[in-house]
């Protein structure tokens, strides 16, 4: 029921679902969702993928979960993708500010 429950609220609403921590590294952010976006514990992705085949790893994630991640991929500066049952870890390249690419890993996590 929560989960049909965060898929039904509106856009507004739907930013505060997401709670931003920042840790000791200024380059690493953790976005915690209240709606389960992964179906695996945790996997892990270095970008570019460029050839390698990881396919295994999104079967593993889940439908919501590999949604999510093909949006984060298009996004430019993020260089690490951490994610769990609710969280999103995303570590930038040091050449983008987070003020250029938080907006859009947001869109991506919780789309409009």
């Amino acid at each position: 029921m929560f989960k049909n429950i965060c898929t039904a609220f509106n856009s507004i609403t739907q930013w505060l679902l997401i709670r931003v921590d920042r840790g000791k590294n200024p380059n690493c952010r953790n976005y915690n969702t209240a709606c389960k976006i992964s179906d695996h514990y945790i996997q892990a992705f270095t970008l570019p993928i460029g050839e390698k085949d990881i396919s295994e790893e999104l079967s593993e994630i889940g439908e919501v979960g590999t949604a999510i991640l093909n949006r984060l991929f298009e996004i430019p500066g993020i260089k690490e993708i951490f994610l769990k049952e609710y969280l999103v870890t995303i570590v930038k390249d040091p050449n983008y500010s987070w003020k250029e690419i938080q907006p859009q890993i947001l869109d991506a996590i919780i789309p409009n």
